[in-house]
């Protein structure tokens, strides 16, 4: 079960950049390898911020409830499922699409990237998961899935793949937790 924390949950939680990358793809017209290289930089790395947010408050939270952290631990990541979930399904086909050529919009939606994974690295932490295998873990599914993300919404406009991976994510997540807090 180790792998499922280790490498599954942290792939799961950073399904919500994969719906940023989509709606920001989708705005990308021409399509350039510059600007994708770009924005994937500037997801990716916070990413990592939030993974290296979440662990640092996980370190100094878990000695003040050591003896329910991994409950907590375990809340965090279905809030932040059930989170994901609704999320999905609040969202419209059209309604969101981000011009992430402009660079301070893509600061501004870097940032609010951050906000959903810190509640899921602060959960992991608090599982303490290993923070080395966690940051590769997110650095390379950020980089590909955002590529992948930007390619598809601005070559094909799947906005529906985008709500459809994040609601997925949410339910696999919150599978996934029930699956390994019992086993």
């Amino acid at each position: 079960m180790e792998i499922i924390l280790n490498y599954i949950i942290p792939i799961l939680i950073c399904m919500d950049l994969f719906f940023l990358s989509i709606t920001g793809g989708v705005t990308l017209q021409p399509y350039s390898w510059m600007n994708t290289l770009k924005i994937t930089v500037v997801l990716s790395a916070s990413l990592i911020i939030s993974a290296l947010v979440g662990h640092l408050l996980a370190w100094s939270l878990y000695p003040l409830i050591e003896a329910f952290a991994s409950y907590a631990g375990y809340l965090l990541l279905a809030f932040l499922a059930v989170k994901m979930i609704t999320d999905a399904r609040k969202v419209k086909n059209v309604e969101r699409t981000y011009l992430l050529e402009d660079a301070k919009i893509l600061y501004a939606v870097a940032l609010a990237v951050l906000f959903n994974p810190i509640l899921g690295f602060l959960g992991l932490g608090l599982l303490k998961i290993n923070l080395t295998t966690e940051l590769l873990v997110i650095f390379g599914s950020a980089i590909i899935m955002s590529q992948i993300g930007l390619f598809l919404g601005s070559h094909y406009q799947p906005m529906r793949l985008g709500r459809y991976s994040k609601f997925g994510a949410g339910v696999l997540l919150l599978l996934l937790l029930i699956l390994n807090y019992f086993i």
